[in-house]
C-alpha cells in the first residue's frame, strides 16, 4: 500500500507489543499481511463454527485459544488491501480501458437527413457507472460531420449537411478520473447527383446538380448553388440552379465544393447550408509542349558546318547547316506595264550663242521689169519699206539686248 496515490502511512495494531494475546504482529508497510514474527508467533487462526468465534494456536501450539485480536486486525488489513487496489491506478475502478482502446464504432446517415433516433456512440459495457462523460479527444483535429452535434452522454443529433467518410477519436471519461479513446467512424451518403461527371476540352458542356431532397416543396423561400472551395475548368461557370455551362479550355481532372443554400418560407425562415464534393474529368489532346528553357548564347560551329545553342540549364543543342538547294527555273516573262501619262512641259532654256556670219550668197538674177505703179501704190511701197526696216531695226536691237544680257 505503501506510495500508492501518494500514500505513506502503514496498517497496523497494538497487538504485537502484548504477547500474551499470543498474536502476531501485522505490519503491512511493505507487503499486505506481512508479519514481523515476534516470539515466534504465526498466523494459523481459523473460524469454528461451534463456539462462533475465531481459534489460534497458543505459543507451545498444544491448544486452541479464542483469537479476536487476530481475527480482527486480518480482517482490517483485508479490507484496506482491497479497497486500496479496486481504488488504485492500476484497476482503473473496474474499466477495462485496454478493451475501451480497441473499440470501434460505425455511424450511417444520408446528408440533409436527420440522424436516427437514438444513435449513440456510447459504450454498453459502461452502463453500470454513474459518472461517464463522452467528448472529442481533440476538437481541433477531430471534426464531426457538419450539422452533428455529440452530447456528454454520448447521443449523437442533428442534421448532416456534409457527405463523405469521417473518422473521429471520442474520449469516455469514468468516475472523473478514468480516461481512454476510441475512434467512431461516420459513412455519410451523398444526397445529390452529377449529370455529368466528364466533358471534352473544346466541346460544349451541360451538367447539372440535383437532389431529390433539396426542392423548393420543402425550401419555398429559395435554393441557391455557389462555389465553396477548390475551381472548375476554365471555361465552366456554376449557375445559382446548379447547372454547369460553358466550354471548357483545359483539360484535368477538379475537385470543387458547392455550397447549397436552402431557405425555408414564412416569418420564420431560415437558410440552411449544405455541402457537397464533385470530381468533374475534362478529357482532351494535350496542349503543345512549351519549352521553358532560356537561350543563353548561339555560337557558329568553327568549321562553319552550323550553330551551337546553349540554354540556361546548362543543356546545348546542334543545329547543322543544310545543303545548298538547285537553282530554281526562271520565271515567265511579265506583261508589259500599262504607259504612263505624258510629263509636264519644260522650261525654255536660255538663249544659244550666236552663230557665225554666213557666207555671202550668190547675186540673184535680175528680175523681170514690172509695171508702173498707179494711184496709192507707190505709197504702199514706200510704207512697205518703211515697215521692214523698223523690223530689221526690232531684230538687231534684240540681239544686241542679247549680247549685253551674255
Amino acid at each position: 500500500m505503501e506510495d500508492e496515490w501518494g500514500f505513506t502511512g502503514v496498517s497496523d495494531t497494538d497487538i504485537g507489543g502484548n504477547k500474551w494475546t499470543l498474536q502476531n504482529y501485522i505490519h503491512c508497510h511493505a507487503y499486505p499481511m506481512g508479519s514481523n514474527n515476534r516470539d515466534g508467533y504465526v498466523l494459523n487462526g481459523v473460524w469454528n463454527a461451534e463456539k462462533n468465534y475465531p481459534e489460534a494456536d497458543n505459543k507451545d501450539k498444544t491448544d486452541k485459544i479464542p483469537a479476536y485480536t487476530e481475527w480482527a486486525n486480518l480482517r482490517e488489513t483485508v479490507k484496506r488491501v482491497l479497497y486500496t487496489y479496486l481504488n488504485c491506478n492500476g484497476y482503473k475502478n473496474g474499466v477495462d480501458i485496454a478493451a475501451i482502446g480497441k473499440t470501434k464504432i460505425d455511424i450511417t446517415g444520408t446528408a440533409t437527413q436527420s440522424l436516427a433516433k437514438g444513435t449513440s456512440v456510447a459504450l454498453p459495457e459502461l452502463k453500470n457507472h454513474n459518472d461517464v462523460v463522452y467528448e472529442l479527444a481533440n476538437e481541433e483535429v477531430d471534426i464531426l460531420p457538419k450539422g452533428v452535434v455529440l452530447a456528454q452522454d454520448g447521443t449523437l443529433s442533428g442534421i448532416p449537411t456534409q457527405s463523405g467518410e469521417f473518422q473521429v477519436n471520442v474520449k469516455v471519461i469514468v468516475d472523473g478520473w478514468v480516461k481512454q479513446t476510441y475512434k467512431v467512424n461516420f459513412n455519410i451518403a451523398s444526397a445529390f447527383a452529377f449529370s455529368a461527371p466528364q466533358g471534352e476540352k473544346g466541346v460544349e458542356y451541360n451538367g447539372a446538380i440535383t437532389s431529390e431532397y433539396i426542392t423548393t416543396d420543402t425550401y419555398a423561400g429559395g435554393i441557391k448553388y455557389t462555389l465553396h472551395e477548390g475551381a472548375l475548368p476554365a471555361g465552366l461557370t456554376l449557375n445559382n440552379d446548379g447547372t454547369i455551362t460553358g466550354i471548357p479550355t483545359e483539360k484535368g481532372t477538379f475537385v470543387f465544393t458547392v455550397d447549397v443554400a436552402a431557405t425555408t418560407s414564412g416569418r420564420r425562415s431560415r437558410t440552411t447550408h449544405f455541402y457537397e464534393t464533385f470530381t468533374l474529368e475534362i478529357i482532351g489532346e494535350d496542349d503543345p509542349i512549351v519549352n521553358e528553357k532560356n537561350i543563353v548564347s548561339v555560337e557558329e560551329k568553327e568549321d562553319g558546318s552550323g550553330y551551337i545553342i546553349t540554354f540556361d540549364d546548362g543543356s546545348t543543342i546542334e543545329i547543322k547547316n543544310g545543303k545548298d538547294g538547285q537553282n530554281g527555273q526562271d520565271g515567265a516573262p511579265g506583261q508589259n506595264g500599262k504607259d504612263g501619262q505624258p510629263g509636264a512641259n519644260g522650261e525654255q532654256g536660255p538663249a544659244g550663242p550666236q552663230g557665225e556670219k554666213g557666207e555671202k550668197g550668190e547675186k540673184g538674177d535680175k528680175g523681170d521689169p514690172g509695171e508702173a505703179a498707179k494711184g496709192c501704190g507707190g505709197s504702199i511701197a514706200v510704207a512697205s519699206s518703211i515697215v521692214g526696216s523698223i523690223a530689221l531695226l526690232g531684230v538687231a536691237l534684240a540681239i544686241k539686248k542679247r549680247r549685253e544680257d551674255r
